[in-house]
């Protein structure tokens, strides 16, 4: 049997969408507006669980309905409410709001507007339209009062959380990748589970941000350092992957057998700093130092200068050789970013 445990920001959420629309319904009632189902509708889609994607979606709404509403009073007004005019109207609104829809996603909604007043506008099309902005305009302003003082969920912290993950992840496929070079066995069904999760945290991180932008009471230089933050992550996966492409085709005792004691260290050195990293982006910074990565990538330069001295290289495949080379450019590149993450978070060494 599964055990679920009960989400409470989704408990939060449902509550907040329920409120929501039952005073709205309420409102529309009390101005005599007369499909205040709209308005309910409306709570529900604009309804998200951050304040910042509300806002969002309350902008998209506003857009969608009020270019929906007049696209379809225009409509009727030129071709009536008979059955094959009307079939003309609403081709001629859809093709219109998906074509403009590439430049911004509020012409989706703009396209249920229109067609919803060619429908139902009547003999009044112009109230119709005015009634649908009404009660949509009320679902929207209740449910930015109800996002924003209800149990307010800013996408900020959600944000540092999940920057806070892919740093933990991007720790755990470094690991993956460098035990798969090492050991020449590589667990690829982990590997790849590994990568598909980063990106897609990456993608969310990103989501998130855009909703954080619209926050209200959000400060530049936070937005500043999220977005320098985010796009380190991003390089930081893309030298992931070159990584990982080196390391598979490691051979079991190749060329980087003649360096387990310098990659070992690098790799506890870099975990440590994607560890450190964490902390400081959760405000929970300990007295753990940084580590010195360049003084470890160095170390992995000493020791190829020593073998190259000694020929030992001429002793395993050329392909060999270059894969370890790559492996451990990559392992420069990655402390180059992680050193720039820590100026950039001023984090002592």
């Amino acid at each position: 049997m599964i055990n679920q445990k009960l989400d409470i920001a989704a408990i939060r959420h449902a509550l907040k969408t329920a409120l929501a629309a039952s005073m709205s319904m309420y409102f529309c009632e009390l101005l005599g507006l007369p499909q205040g189902y709209w308005a309910v509708i409306t709570v529900v889609i604009v309804m998200q669980s951050h304040s910042g994607g509300s806002i969002g979606a309350a902008w998209s709404r506003i857009l969608g309905t009020l270019s929906g509403a007049a696209t379809g009073v225009v409509m009727l007004m030129l071709f009536g409410r008979e059955i094959w005019p009307m079939g003309l109207s609403i081709f001629i609104s859809v093709f219109a709001a998906v074509y403009l829809s590439r430049y911004h996603e509020s012409f989706r909604l703009a396209a249920i507007t229109a067609s919803i007043v060619i429908m139902i506008g009547g003999e009044n099309p112009l109230a119709a339209g005015i009634s649908r902005i009404l009660e949509i305009t009320v679902g929207i302003a209740i449910t930015l009062m109800v996002s924003l003082f209800l149990w307010p969920s800013k996408a900020s912290d959600a944000l540092i959380l999940g920057i806070s993950k892919v740093f933990d992840r991007s720790a755990e496929l470094f690991q993956a990748l460098t035990q798969c070079l090492m050991v020449a066995e590589c667990d690829d069904v982990k590997i790849a589970e590994l990568r598909v999760k980063l990106n897609g945290e990456i993608q969310i991180n990103t989501s998130l941000f855009a909703h954080y932008l619209r926050e209200p009471g959000r400060f530049s230089v936070q937005a500043f350092e999220f977005s320098t933050v985010l796009d380190a992550q991003r390089r930081i996966y893309e030298i992931l992957i070159s990584m990982g492409y080196s390391s598979m085709g490691a051979e079991r005792d190749g060329f980087q057998r003649e360096f387990i004691a310098e990659i070992a260290a690098m790799t506890d050195a870099i975990v440590d700093a994607f560890q450190i990293l964490t902390a400081a982006i959760s405000a929970n910074a300990g007295d753990k130092r940084f580590p010195e990565l360049n003084a470890a990538a160095a170390a992995i330069d000493n020791r190829r200068l020593e073998l190259r001295k000694t020929n030992e290289a001429l002793k395993h495949s050329i392909d060999d050789v270059a894969h370890f080379i790559a492996f451990s450019f990559s392992l420069k590149e990655l402390a180059v970013e992680l050193n720039a993450l820590r100026k950039y978070l001023q984090i002592p060494e």
